[in-house]
């Protein structure tokens, strides 16, 4: 909205904009509203998978068009709808779309602040001239001139003069704009303002106002912070407390398992190890599980060895393949669950997840 109001001016000059014919400032205003969404869409939007990957290499292979497929399908996805959502939609997202105003009107009550009209002020409606004869809530007419100012700012449409709806969003357009109309006319301000239906009945009535510390320290309110409070301290002590390192580990399926030479069995995996900290760490690799088990890196396999190290940078993640030997005489199964464990080496904790080492079908199995 800031933009279209930026590049087309404000509603009136929008309105005359849709009416006019076309011609090159039409097309230079339009296309570079729309184009200007689709930027902002683009770096809002788009920009969302790069939660999914790490960002400044994804960056890199968008760049050079060598990323894949999917990528490209979820920007442009992404893109798209934020695009229809947020610009050609919005009134319609506000109005059919959006939760928030049905878990508004369910936490609201008479003591809440909301966007009101002063109906008891503004009733019976009239033009400019009989404002200026009328008095204020009394007379011939009220300080309403019908001027539709405010039904004509609101972003979703509707008459904030029929009270309280679902589609408001509380943006206080339509005061400012009310405002505007009741300097011009010399009347007093706020016929749309921010107040509680309670406020709201005693004002017409002329009976004083609850004090304001009393609508704010009501049980409802200090139940609301309470349990947002309480939510908010389990979020950051779950993130306080969470691990700074991950593993997963996702088993070679070609081949499935390899039986060397000397009767060993054999078989391939791909560790990722994710680092949660801004410094590289080295983490000890371990397998627990299976009697015997040594860990081999395909480069050298010259080398098994009960544990391996493996360096992580900085919050990154460090995939690397491996293969894990056991005696035949260890295999008792053909399937048979292990865990792959790292343990940080600079510090304590370990972080485990279990997969399964695969061998040949054994002939009581077969049986």
């Amino acid at each position: 909205m800031a933009v279209e109001r930026f590049i087309q001016g404000d509603r009136n000059a929008r309105m005359k904009l849709d009416k006019a014919p076309w011609g090159p400032e039409k097309l230079l205003k339009l296309g570079g509203t729309h184009i200007s969404w689709l930027v902002i869409a683009l770096l809002t939007g788009g920009a969302w998978v790069f939660y999914f990957a790490d960002a400044p290499t994804l960056a890199r292979q968008i760049v050079s068009g060598t990323a894949p497929f999917a990528a490209y399908a979820t920007i442009a996805l992404l893109t798209f709808t934020t695009y229809a959502l947020a610009g050609l939609m919005r009134e319609q997202v506000c109005t059919y779309m959006c939760p928030w105003p049905r878990i508004q009107s369910a936490m609201l009550d008479e003591d809440s602040f909301i966007v009101t009209y002063k109906a008891w002020r503004g009733e019976p409606r009239g033009s400019v001239k009989t404002a200026a004869t009328g008095t204020s809530g009394a007379g011939t007419s009220g300080d309403c001139v019908d001027c539709m100012a405010c039904v004509n700012v609101c972003p979703t449409g509707i008459d904030i003069r029929n009270g309280p709806q679902l589609e408001c969003i509380t943006c206080a357009l339509c005061i400012d704009a009310c405002n505007d109309t009741m300097e011009k006319i010399g009347r007093p301000l706020d016929l749309i303002g921010y107040t509680t239906l309670k406020r709201d009945v005693a004002e017409s009535r002329g009976q004083p106002l609850t004090a304001m510390w009393k609508v704010v320290l009501r049980p409802r309110v200090l139940l609301y912070l309470a349990l947002w409070s309480a939510i908010g301290l389990f979020m950051l002590v779950v993130l306080a407390g969470r691990e700074r390192m991950d593993i997963s580990v996702s088993q070679d399926r070609n081949p499935i398992y390899v039986m060397m030479s000397n009767g060993d069995i054999r078989n391939g995996f791909t560790v990722k190890l994710l680092n949660k900290e801004a410094r590289p760490r080295d983490f000890v690799l371990t397998v627990e599980g299976l009697p015997g088990a040594t860990i081999v890196d395909p480069l050298r396999p010259d080398k098994p060895a009960a544990q391996v190290m493996i360096r992580a940078r900085p919050d990154g993640v460090e995939t690397q393949k491996i293969q894990v030997r056991a005696p035949a005489s260890a295999v008792t199964a053909e399937n048979m669950d292990i865990s792959f464990v790292i343990r940080p080496k600079d510090g304590d904790g370990r972080v485990e997840t279990d997969t399964r080492f695969t061998g040949p079908v054994h002939s009581g199995s077969a049986s």
